[in-house]
């Protein structure tokens, strides 16, 4: 299990904003669940929002920072509907 750990983490690039992910996000998402999701930074900014009114202790000011960096990382995936068959 911890090798699945470390080749997650490996897989997100290293920035002030992945210390910020592993110390808050981590600490109840695995790195293989925030990993398969995707979206806008608006998107990010909402889930990591709803996520501090749930109990998270993200700081609000590393909202933005920690919203564009996943927005970079994990941009929004396709609408299965708009891919070719």
């Amino acid at each position: 299990m911890i090798g699945t750990a470390l080749a997650a983490a490996a897989g997100f690039p290293e920035a002030p904003e992945k210390a910020l992910m592993l110390q808050y996000c981590e600490a109840c998402h695995t790195l293989d669940s925030i990993a398969g999701a995707g979206g806008s930074e608006e998107g990010w900014t909402d889930r990591i929002n709803r996520m501090i009114r749930w109990g998270s202790a993200i700081p609000r000011e590393q909202v933005p920072q920690l919203a564009a960096y996943l927005a970079n990382v994990l941009p929004p995936r396709p609408d299965p509907e708009s891919l070719p068959r």
